[in-house]
Order: C-alpha cells, then sequence, then structure tokens
C-alpha cells in the first residue's frame, strides 16, 4: 500500500472481530514503528502488547471503575477552554458516532453503555499501550504521537484496525496494576488493534476534515 493511500485510508476502528492477530505480525509492526524519528535519537517510547487473560482482566477493571468513577483520575488532561470551532469538530464527531451506532442524543442508558464499550478498547482482541519514563518532557510526548501514527498507518497497511484512545487512561494506576508498569513510567496512550469489522456502521460513517484553507498560512512564498 502506497503511503498516501494508508493516510487517507486509515480511520478510527471501534468495531472489530474477535480473531487474534498473529504474534509475529504484532512484533513486525513494532519492529518498523521504532524507526520513527525522535529528537537527539532518545527513543523515549515503550509498547507492551496485551491480549488474552491478560486483556480481559483490564477491561474488567476499567468497566468496573468506570461505572462506578465516569471522570477518574487522568494524568493527561482535557483541555478546559477550547473555542467554539474546535467544540464544533469535537460535537460533530460524537454525534456522527452516535448515529452511526443508533443511539438517541437523549438515550443516556444506551450512551452509558457505548462509555463502557469505549473504556474498555472497543471489544478489540489486542491492544498495544505506550509508556515513556516521566524524566521526558512535552517533547517526547509529540514524539510519542509520532510513533504511534507510524504503528497505526502500519497497521492500516496491513489489512488492521486501530484507534487511539485517552479515554481508558482516566485510570492510569488500573494499567499500573494490571500490567505490572513501574510508577516511573507514564501511560500515554492506548492503541486496541484487530481485525476491523467493516460491516459495522460505526466503522463506515463519512470521516470530515476541514478545508487546508483553515489551517495554512503562506508567508514569503508565491
Amino acid at each position: 500500500m502506497e503511503l498516501e493511500q494508508a493516510v487517507l485510508g486509515r480511520r478510527s476502528i471501534r468495531a472489530f472481530r474477535p480473531d487474534p492477530v498473529p504474534l509475529a505480525v504484532l512484533r513486525e509492526l513494532v519492529d518498523v514503528a521504532r524507526w520513527t524519528p525522535s529528537g537527539l535519537n532518545t527513543q523515549p517510547w515503550e509498547f507492551t502488547v496485551v491480549g488474552g487473560d491478560v486483556l480481559q482482566k483490564l477491561r474488567s477493571r476499567l468497566r468496573e471503575t468506570a461505572a462506578v468513577d465516569p471522570v477518574g483520575k487522568p494524568e493527561i488532561g482535557q483541555p478546559t477552554n477550547l473555542s467554539e470551532r474546535f467544540k464544533a469538530r469535537r460535537l460533530a464527531l460524537g454525534n456522527a458516532t452516535l448515529q452511526a451506532l443508533g443511539i438517541a442524543p437523549e438515550d443516556k442508558v444506551k450512551k452509558d453503555e457505548y462509555f463502557l464499550r469505549n473504556i474498555s478498547f472497543f471489544d478489540a482482541p489486542h491492544v498495544i499501550v505506550l509508556t515513556m519514563e516521566r524524566c521526558f518532557t512535552e517533547r517526547e510526548a509529540m514524539e510519542m504521537g509520532a510513533v504511534a501514527v507510524t504503528l497505526m498507518l502500519l497497521a492500516h497497511g496491513r489489512g488492521l484496525g486501530t484507534c487511539p484512545q485517552w479515554a481508558p487512561l482516566r485510570y492510569p494506576w488500573i494499567f499500573h496494576e494490571v500490567l505490572g508498569i513501574p510508577e516511573t513510567k507514564r501511560v500515554m496512550l492506548a492503541i486496541p488493534i484487530g481485525y476491523p469489522n467493516l460491516d459495522a456502521p460505526v466503522n463506515r460513517y463519512t470521516r470530515t476534515r476541514v478545508s487546508p484553507d483553515e489551517l495554512l498560512r503562506w508567508l514569503g512564498v508565491s
């Protein structure tokens, strides 16, 4: 698959088939993604690939906790002063997702059920947890994003689906406890990965992006 095809074709997958991904494929993804550039070649990223009984335990703990504490105690906060244009983009995504799932905006019960599916990685057969040492700063956090994008594009090129997730990170202590991640490391991102259920409407609705003219400035060029 050409790189441009992968960039344009990748989408966040929120419904997966139960089939496990061969371990050799998961290892190959990390083996290639580790060549992502980083400042001074520090390579701050570490990967924990989770599946089987361990993933079920992690998923159960997250769901149980989220059911009584939907806010959690995240170490990575959400922006609190979004301008209207950013709020509108976020709202549009939420509405499109709910519509694809057949959930009415006022149906709190169904929305809560979906929240728990979100928290538990959309029932994907695997999740890749990205961590980095706490000695690193916001600069390395950007590099974690870079390696995550590389990983997700590589996965798409192999017919796999992914979804970069912040929601489960509301409960970082559960990741530390269940996965044995030392407190010296920060949990930065969770990426469910597996074969996408291409028949699920939540994986088929039309995605949107703003016009380049809203993002782009030209200075000193003609």
